[in-house]
């Protein structure tokens, strides 16, 4: 009996390792990862909106010279006050519409202002107006500037028909402003308010229309 109980017992034994080993085979580990979806964002990138361009500024009446304007029908009124010289200059009112000589930029000083008139002073209370700034474009003013009047001696009644003030000469003791300005269609107007320590003065308005 000894002889067969050892085949037995190894086969048995044979049998169990062959029955502990099968089964389901052992699961593979893939080694390649599958395709990635990436999510599509939905939200649209926000457009870029160009900045508009800047619109150039408008040029102003101050920005560029004057047309000449000789022999331009011009209205001319000017008060006169004596200050303290009484009976010395002529004093008052005047008003003349005649043509001016000119009332356009300075020849000598191209951003200035020169105004003459009248061209004929036959007949005309206002004889003479002589006004000149080296810097008075339109639409400013200026404190630098000579101004004389000349008023007809009828009209003066026999006084002194001159007076002339002149601001641009810190010695002349005389100080005012002079402004320019020129409408929509044209039409230049100077005022000029100017007085001596004395009380000599001038007030005047000048409006040359073009022809």
């Amino acid at each position: 009996m000894t002889g067969f109980v050892r085949p037995i017992a190894t086969l048995a034994l044979s049998l169990a390792v062959i029955s502990g080993c099968g089964g389901a085979p052992p699961v593979v580990t893939p080694t390649a990862r599958p395709t990635e979806t990436e999510d599509v964002s939905t939200v649209a990138p926000n457009p870029t909106t160009a900045e508009p361009a800047a619109t150039p500024v408008a040029p102003t009446d101050s920005t560029g010279l004057m047309d000449p304007a000789v022999d331009w029908p011009t209205t001319v009124t000017v008060t006169l006050s004596t200050g303290r010289f009484v009976d010395e200059f002529a004093q008052g009112t005047f008003t003349s519409a005649r043509t001016a000589r000119n009332c356009e930029n300075d020849m000598l000083s191209p951003r200035g202002f020169g105004f003459g008139f009248p061209h004929d002073a036959e007949g005309a209370d206002v004889e003479d107006v002589s006004f000149g700034a080296q810097e008075l474009l339109p639409g400013t003013s200026t404190s630098s500037f000579n101004i004389s009047v000349s008023i007809s001696a009828a009209a003066a009644g026999g006084l002194h028909p001159l007076t002339s003030l002149d601001p641009s000469d810190p010695k002349s003791g005389a100080s005012g402003t002079a402004q320019l300005s020129v409408a929509a269609g044209g039409a230049r107007t100077l005022v000029v308010d100017v007085a001596d320590k004395d009380g000599v003065s001038i007030r005047l308005t000048a409006i040359c229309s073009p022809k």
